[in-house]
C-alpha cells in the first residue's frame, strides 16, 4: 500500500500514468531508518486506497531535480497530496493555477495522523 523508496523512482508510474492521486513522500535515500513514517502513513494508504497512491521520493535524487520543480518538492522531509498528477505534470509552461496540493513539512507520526484527519 505504501511504496517503498527504489534506486530509481518510476516516474511513468506514479507521475504520468497515474489515475488516482498522489501521497508524495520526499525523504532521504533511507526512510526505513525511521520505520514509524511507514507505520503512520499505513492506515491512511488502507483509507484512501481507491483515491490516492502512496509512495516516497529523494529529492535529492539524480535526475529527479525538473520532477521536485514540477511538483513543488521543497525539502528532503515532507509530504504532498497531489490530487491529479497527471494534469500537473503537464502544465510546466502554463499560466491557469495547478490542482491544489496538500503539504506537510517536518514529518512526524504525530504531525502525519493530524494532516490527515484535517485532509479528510
Amino acid at each position: 500500500l505504501v511504496a517503498a523508496m527504489q534506486a530509481e523512482f518510476r516516474v511513468r508510474k506514479y507521475m504520468q500514468e497515474n489515475p488516482f492521486g498522489l501521497v508524495l513522500v520526499s525523504q532521504a535515500l533511507r526512510p526505513q531508518k525511521d520505520p514509524t513514517i511507514n507505520r503512520a502513513l499505513l492506515p491512511f494508504a488502507r483509507q484512501y486506497h481507491d483515491k490516492l497512491k502512496f509512495t516516497f521520493f529523494s529529492n535529492a535524487s539524480s535526475g529527479l531535480s525538473d520532477y521536485s520543480r514540477r511538483y513543488g518538492v521543497w525539502t528532503s522531509d515532507e509530504l504532498l497530496i497531489i490530487e491529479e498528477p497527471r494534469q500537473q505534470f503537464n502544465r510546466l509552461h502554463r499560466n491557469d493555477p495547478g490542482p491544489p496540493k496538500y503539504r506537510l513539512v517536518g514529518l512526524t507520526a504525530e504531525r502525519i495522523e493530524a494532516f490527515f484527519r484535517d485532509y479528510a
